[in-house]
This record gives C-alpha cells, structure tokens and sequence, in this order.
C-alpha cells in the first residue's frame, strides 16, 4: 500500500502568495526613536557623629566627608550602582541603589543607636527643577 500524495498547486500558489504579502507589509515611513539620555545626579550626606567618610561610587571614590556635611551634585549614569562610605573606626555602610533617570538623588549614610550604619536614598526631585 504505498500511497502517493498528490499536490494541490492552487493550494499551494496562494499559500505562497499570502506569505509574501502578509511579510511585505512594513511601514517604512516611520521615524526612528533617538537614544535616550538615562542620566542622574546624585550627592552624599555624612550624618555619622565625630567621623569623616570616604564615599565611593561602583569603586571609584566620588568624595571625602565630615560629619554632616553634603557633597555637590555630580552626574552619573542612572540604574544601579553599588555605594560604599568607609569609615577608619566602626562598620562601613555599604549597598546597591536605584537611581532613576532625570533625577536629583540625596544618600545619606546614617548610624543607628547600636552603631549600625546604613544608606538612605532620598529622591530630591527632577534635574530639571
């Protein structure tokens, strides 16, 4: 019983002729998105009592800081950046943060009772603002 199939050419013609109109169909008219400038600004508060903090920003050191005292605004790129204040006595505040795009960001490094420290990501407003 060995069967032969039998084409069905019209079938087939249309099939094709379907395939290529439907992936012909592009609009070519359309204008191109420009890149997007994903850009943030960030600044560094020590409010860790009698110690300076050296910050650093995805390991580079962005700043040096007295107790209570706020760095300028610096420019950075937005999403995620890994932030550490170290400090010569007790613990370190380490931690990754969010910065969202076109805005102005505040990181405070603060000290609990127990002496624990710990970063505090404040959203300051747009850049443009």
């Amino acid at each position: 019983m060995n069967k032969k199939r039998k084409i069905n050419y019209p079938v087939l013609f249309f099939g094709l002729l379907v395939t290529l109109f439907i992936s012909s169909c592009v609009d070519t008219s359309v204008q191109n998105i420009e890149p997007q400038d994903y850009r943030s600004q960030v600044r560094f508060v020590n409010d860790v009592p009698n110690e300076a903090a050296s910050v650093s920003l995805d390991g580079s050191q962005v700043s040096t800081l007295q107790t209570g005292e706020t760095s300028a605004y610096r420019e950075t790129t937005s999403g995620s950046h890994d932030i550490l204040a170290s400090y010569s006595n007790g613990p370190n505040a380490e931690g990754r943060l969010v910065f969202e795009t076109q805005h102005k960001i505040t990181v405070t490094v603060v000290e609990d009772t127990s002496g624990n420290r710990s970063l505090v990501k404040t959203v300051d407003g747009y850049i443009w603002q």
